[in-house]
């Protein structure tokens, strides 16, 4: 899941990485960033709010799936994240799916 555009680092033995959400998203919060991913690049993560106040600001990532279904969610992020609107448009108002 890491690019210039969302560095993150991998997990170390365990299936789930969790990962701050990036500028310019972190005003939207992680359920609104979450559904974002869901919407726009077909990408279902857990909002950290879901596990408490210290989870705010996350994303969680389920690594659970097939190497192609990872590649190809990777993609679909890279691809969200370096649309010029995304950053924009997106990033000033709340996402409703």
């Amino acid at each position: 899941c890491s690019s210039d555009l969302w560095p993150v680092e991998p997990p170390q033995a365990t299936m789930f990485l969790w990962a701050r959400i990036p500028e310019p998203f972190v005003e939207m919060g992680s359920l609104e960033f979450a559904k974002l991913l869901m919407r726009e690049a077909r990408v279902a993560v857990s909002p950290g709010m879901g596990f408490g106040p210290m989870g705010e600001g996350f994303v969680r990532f389920s690594l659970i799936e097939s190497d192609d279904r990872m590649r190809e969610a990777t993609r679909n992020i890279g691809r969200l994240l370096a649309r010029d609107d995304v950053r924009g448009e997106f990033a000033a108002r709340p996402v409703h799916v």
